[in-house]
C-alpha cells in the first residue's frame, strides 16, 4: 500500500499508476495491486489554471463510501485534495481547486481512492495551462493518414495545427517542445488538439 506524506496542509502519496490507453481514460492500475475499474464521470472544466475551480461529479461508485480525490502524475504521484463520503446511491459532487504546484507542461488526471489509498477511479486527461491559457508539450512528431500528431511523453496523443512555419518536420526522430492551446477531440485519430503558438 503506497505510504503518504504528511505535511501541514495536505497529503501527498506516490503511486505506480500504469495507464492502458495511451490519452483516453481508461482503467488505472496500480503497482502490484487492483485496477481502478471506475471512470469520474464528469470533470467541468477539463482545463484550468493553478487557483481555478473544477467541478467533478460521479455516479457508479460504491455506496456509502468515504473517498480522497487527487491530482497528479501517473508513475510520479498524486496529492489529495479533498476527502468525502459518496451517496446511497454511490454518487457524488465536489469541486476542488486545482494547486498551485500544478504546471502546464503535465498532463494531470484526478483519481479517487479509498481511505486504504486502493484505486477507485480515474478521470480524463486534465490540462494545467498558465495565464495565457498555454500549455506545453514535449514527445515525437510523425505524420500518419495526412495528420501531423504528437504523441508527448505521458503517452497522450495531440493532433497538431497551426501556420505553417510553427509546426515541426515529421519523423525527425528527436524530441521537440511545442506550446499551444489544448481543446478536446480531433478528426485525425488523436485524443486532443494543439494549436501551437510557438
Amino acid at each position: 500500500m503506497p505510504r503518504p506524506w504528511k505535511t501541514s496542509r495536505t497529503r501527498v502519496f506516490v503511486v505506480g499508476l500504469t495507464l492502458f490507453a495511451a490519452g483516453s481514460a481508461r482503467p488505472a492500475r496500480v503497482a502490484g495491486q487492483e485496477r481502478a475499474q471506475r471512470l469520474i464521470d464528469r470533470v467541468d472544466p477539463q482545463i484550468g489554471r493553478p487557483g481555478d475551480s473544477i467541478r467533478l461529479s460521479s455516479g457508479n461508485m460504491p455506496s456509502m463510501t468515504a473517498i480522497r480525490i487527487g491530482l497528479g502524475v501517473a508513475n510520479v504521484g498524486f496529492e489529495e485534495l479533498t476527502d468525502l463520503v459518496t451517496s446511497e446511491e454511490g454518487a457524488f459532487a465536489t469541486s476542488v481547486e486545482v494547486p498551485h504546484w500544478a504546471q502546464r507542461d503535465r498532463v494531470y488526471r484526478f483519481i479517487l481512492f479509498d481511505l486504504y489509498f486502493r484505486p477507485i477511479a480515474l478521470s480524463a486527461p486534465f490540462h494545467v495551462t498558465d495565464d495565457a491559457g498555454l500549455v506545453e508539450r514535449e514527445g515525437r512528431v510523425e505524420e500518419r493518414d495526412g495528420c501531423l500528431r504528437l504523441t508527448d511523453i505521458d503517452e497522450v496523443v495531440y493532433a497538431l495545427e497551426g501556420p505553417s512555419g510553427s509546426l515541426p518536420a515529421a519523423g525527425a526522430g528527436a524530441s521537440v517542445r511545442l506550446v499551444g492551446r489544448v481543446r478536446g477531440g480531433s478528426h485525425c485519430a488523436a485524443d486532443f488538439t494543439l494549436a501551437v503558438a510557438r
